[in-house]
């Protein structure tokens, strides 16, 4: 699993900041879609927004699986920025197929804002970059769906097992039923 988003080459990020960014992206492009008539781009499309939301959801209510100390802040400050770009527009009211349709032709329009979206901790506007830089024709819900499984699997295998323990003697989170899972079929050096 790497830890580097690339556009225009290589940014390292922290598995927080990828969530971030990889969520951010799946949403644009879910309610941005308008090609997502098949039966199999539809199920992945699915798939796609489920696993991100759960896994913003681990990100917000459960960040000690993810072992770090700043996805709290990240995922603050990346709601902050979105908040203050529709607020600065006069636009907190949008519906979101409207917001991230804006979002999204707001960053086409300006090409020369993308050196300056790679040199600063802007993960909204890293997120607007990928969800551009997806294709449909080039099986957009495929690599969404593909990402997202491989990276509830690698935070799976991240979390300690007594923190699943922990989750399990509380009800279980979804994501220690993948690590056992993970767990029984030896997978676990596959997603490290």
């Amino acid at each position: 699993m790497t830890n580097t988003l690339t556009y225009n080459g290589s940014i390292n990020v922290e598995i927080y900041q990828r969530i971030i960014i990889w969520h951010i992206a799946t949403d644009l492009c879910f309610y941005t879609d308008t090609s997502a008539n098949e039966s199999t781009n539809n199920f992945r499309r699915e798939v796609s927004k489920d696993i991100s939301d759960y896994m913003m959801y681990i990100l917000v209510m459960c960040p000690f699986v993810l072992s770090t100390g700043n996805a709290k802040l990240s995922f603050e400050n990346t709601c902050e920025w979105v908040k203050n770009i529709f607020q600065e527009k006069k636009l907190t009211k949008l519906p979101k197929l409207d917001a991230c349709a804006m979002l999204i032709s707001e960053s086409e329009t300006s090409s020369d804002k993308v050196d300056n979206y790679l040199l600063t901790e802007d993960l909204l506007s890293l997120a607007v970059l990928l969800a551009n830089k997806l294709n449909p024709t080039d099986g957009k819900w495929e690599i969404l769906s593909k990402f997202w499984v491989e990276n509830l699997a690698y935070v799976a295998t991240l979390c300690q097992g007594n923190n699943h323990a922990q989750q399990l003697r509380k009800g279980g989170e979804f994501f220690t039923h993948v690590w056992l899972l993970i767990e029984q079929l030896n997978l676990t050096e596959s997603f490290q």
